[in-house]
């Protein structure tokens, strides 16, 4: 005689059901974590942009002499290369510069670059208009040519702050320009606490007037 053991076998479809409720709560509790994580992960972090009204006219404008071969009468808080050598290095510029120095007025910040040849501007000009970085963060709003020289304004970037703060957009906003003048190439960065340019603006107008009173002078 053989006797089946239907218990054994209820017992077993029992622990069976109950497995395979706790394996669709794994699943279930795992499919949420991915959600969450990927929300977190998903957050914006690329600037908040806003369009500019800079005019960049006052310093295009400028009749400059091309080449242009020295800005040693531009005022400036610091030098990195002077007459083709590296400040404090005492040794050759290897990429072609001739004069960098930076000057710092409150917000707004001016980085100045003489190159020996004008190729070498038009190339750094180039380079830094289609940064990866720069085309995602702030990118090209507008660009003016005029005979010679080139400049740029990107659109007002408003950084957020890092995914672990919540990717919230931060209460300040960065404006900048750049000019290629011949064989030089300028940045100006101004930090402001609206998204309006007027700071820009008259950073803009400032270098113009610096420039001219510099470059007025006997080459």
């Amino acid at each position: 005689m053989t006797t089946k053991d239907f218990g054994s076998r209820d017992l077993n479809l029992t622990q069976f059901v109950n497995m395979s409720g706790q394996l669709t709560k794994c699943v279930l509790v795992g499919a949420c974590l991915l959600l969450v994580s990927g929300c977190a992960v998903f957050k914006p972090t690329s600037s908040v942009l806003h369009k500019p009204s800079c005019d960049l006219s006052p310093v295009l404008a400028l009749r400059l002499p091309d080449p242009i071969n020295t800005l040693a009468a531009v005022p400036r808080d610091k030098s990195f290369v002077e007459n083709g050598t590296n400040v404090g290095e005492g040794i050759r510029n290897v990429e072609g510069l001739k004069e960098f120095f930076s000057l710092k007025r409150g917000e707004v910040e001016y980085r100045f670059e003489l190159y020996f040849n004008a190729a070498a501007a038009v190339h750094l000009y180039e380079a830094e208009k289609h940064d990866p970085f720069a085309e995602k963060n702030y990118p090209v709003f507008r660009e003016d040519v005029a005979d010679g020289r080139s400049g740029w304004v990107c659109y007002t970037e408003q950084p957020r702050s890092d995914p672990e703060g919540g990717s919230h957009p931060m209460n300040y906003y960065i404006s900048r320009a750049y000019f290629r003048l011949h064989n030089a190439f300028i940045r100006v960065t101004v930090q402001d606490d609206k998204p309006q340019n007027d700071k820009l603006t008259n950073a803009v107008k400032d270098l113009a007037r610096m420039l001219d009173g510099a470059l007025s002078a006997k080459q």
